[in-house]
C-alpha cells in the first residue's frame, strides 16, 4: 500500500506539476478541481484500509496470520467502501461534469462543495463520539 500509494503521487504529482507549467495549464485546473476532494480522499481511505489488513499479516499478534487478516480485513471494510463511493463520485464528476464547457469558477465551487462535504463528514461524528465519551 505505501510504496503504490508514493508511486502514484509522485507520478501524478510531477505530471501534474508539469501540466501546470504549461500552455495546458488551463484545462488541467479545469479538469482536476471539481472531483480532485473526493478522489484524493478516496485514494487515503483504500491505502490506509490496505496497511491496516497488511499489517495484520506482518504483526498478527496472537491470532493466526489468516485470522488476523479476516479480521483486520473486516474491519476495514468500512473505509474500502467509503473510497468506492467517493471513488465513483469522482468519476461522475469527472466524467459529466470536468468536460463540460462552462466556466472554471464553477467547477472550483464544486470542488469547495466537495471539500467541505467532506469535512463535514469527517468532523461530526467525531463531535458526536467526543461529547459520547464525556457524557460516561
Amino acid at each position: 500500500s505505501i510504496f503504490f500509494t508514493l508511486y502514484n503521487a509522485i507520478s501524478l504529482g510531477a505530471t501534474i506539476g508539469f501540466l501546470l507549467n504549461s500552455p495546458a495549464a488551463e484545462g488541467i485546473q479545469s479538469w482536476i478541481f471539481g472531483h480532485a476532494p473526493f478522489e484524493l480522499t478516496a485514494i487515503g481511505f483504500a491505502a490506509g484500509a490496505g496497511l491496516q489488513t497488511g499489517l495484520a499479516l506482518l504483526r498478527p499478534g496472537n491470532r493466526s496470520r489468516i485470522g488476523a487478516v479476516q479480521v483486520e480485513g473486516r474491519r476495514a471494510l468500512p473505509a474500502l467502501l467509503t473510497a468506492l463511493l467517493l471513488t465513483f463520485t469522482a468519476a461522475f464528476i469527472e466524467g459529466f461534469i470536468a468536460p463540460l464547457s462552462i466556466p472554471i469558477q464553477f467547477k472550483i465551487a464544486i470542488g469547495v462543495v466537495c471539500a467541505v462535504f467532506l469535512l463535514l463528514y469527517l468532523i461530526i461524528p467525531s463531535f458526536k463520539a467526543g461529547a459520547e465519551i464525556e457524557l460516561r
